[in-house]
């Protein structure tokens, strides 16, 4: 009915519509985060960065949660960047209805807030010993147990049925080795996996056959310079860009650990919830390196993107 058409005929963008509006939102928030920190050249590099984005640009037109889990990460990080310069209740409440949002969107962003959430209130508790005020745990505390306990209320239903799938099905046995690991680098970085599992199909895509093909190994050193030295201002700023510099990693590594020693495989989509770290990585390396050489800056993150 929304889509105007007749019974029996089917009509997509209904249905696709809240999650291009959920990731054009995205868009405008990770940006203005970005400009918090980076100015101008932060606020257009990530805004360009992620609109650019495969992986951003796939999951923000299919009729799917993803992409209202990418914009719940997105208002999660404003709202914390505020809380923990500003320590006020309406931030921290703002934080906590961001946690509930990406866990109902998609369960598999738990590892990532729940690593979040840890450094958080690591990062208060310090504050909090040095002032001797430990209302400043308090708050993340209570944000972090509230929107635990509501998610719980609508995700405890599916997680009986999500633990005898994870122990009975054999659809989702199998390694996390060192593929998983490029085939994940390469979603993260291009949306395209890296190993070429299909090199008999000529239009199959992956990192390495078009490096193979191109010998472009230009745009991905640039990307890697990029990040790198994003990574290094994201660490020196402290605060909740220091958080999301080393948690979404962490993250990472959790699920990898959890889901192999069960000798399960972790389908590579389930760690979209790391977009929003490169993209910060790559805004903050392209303002660092743009207010010392423009010029560089504004090459460097040509070739990268």
């Amino acid at each position: 009915k929304a889509g105007l058409r007749v019974p029996g005929e089917v009509s997509e963008w209904p249905a696709r519509l809240p999650a291009l509006l959920a990731g054009l939102a995205t868009l405008v928030i990770l940006g203005a985060a970005a400009r918090r920190h980076w100015g101008d050249a932060g606020l257009v590099a990530a805004m360009l960065a992620l609109a650019l984005h495969p992986w951003h640009v796939r999951y923000s037109t299919e009729a799917r949660g993803y992409s209202f889990m990418l914009l719940g990460i997105a208002l999660m990080l404003w709202f914390a960047d505020r809380a923990l310069s500003g320590a006020r209740w309406r931030d921290w409440a703002g934080y906590a209805a961001c946690l509930f949002l990406c866990a109902v969107s998609f369960m598999g962003s738990i590892y990532f807030l729940a690593c979040f959430s840890a450094g958080t209130l690591w990062h208060q508790f310090r504050r909090a010993k040095a002032a001797h005020e430990w209302s400043l745990v308090a708050r993340p505390l209570v944000a972090s147990l509230g929107a635990a306990m509501a998610g719980m209320v609508l995700l405890w239903p599916v997680i009986p049925p999500l633990l005898r799938v994870l122990q009975e099905h054999h659809s989702i046995r199998g390694e996390m080795g060192l593929r998983w690991w490029q085939d994940v680098a390469g979603y993260l970085v291009a949306g395209s996996r890296w190993v070429d599992a299909a090199p008999e199909n000529p239009a199959n895509l992956a990192l390495s056959r078009w490096l193979g093909e191109t010998g472009g190994w230009l745009p991905p050193v640039c990307w890697a310079v990029l990040g790198a030295v994003g990574l290094h201002a994201m660490w020196k700023a402290n605060g909740m860009l220091r958080t999301v510099a080393w948690s979404a990693p962490a993250a990472l590594v959790l699920a990898w650990v959890l889901m192999s020693r069960k000798g399960n495989f972790l389908n590579h989509w389930y760690v979209l919830y790391a977009v929003p770290w490169v993209v910060l990585m790559i805004a903050a390396g392209t303002a660092t390196v743009f207010s010392r050489k423009k010029a560089a800056a504004v090459i460097l993150a040509a070739l990268a993107l």
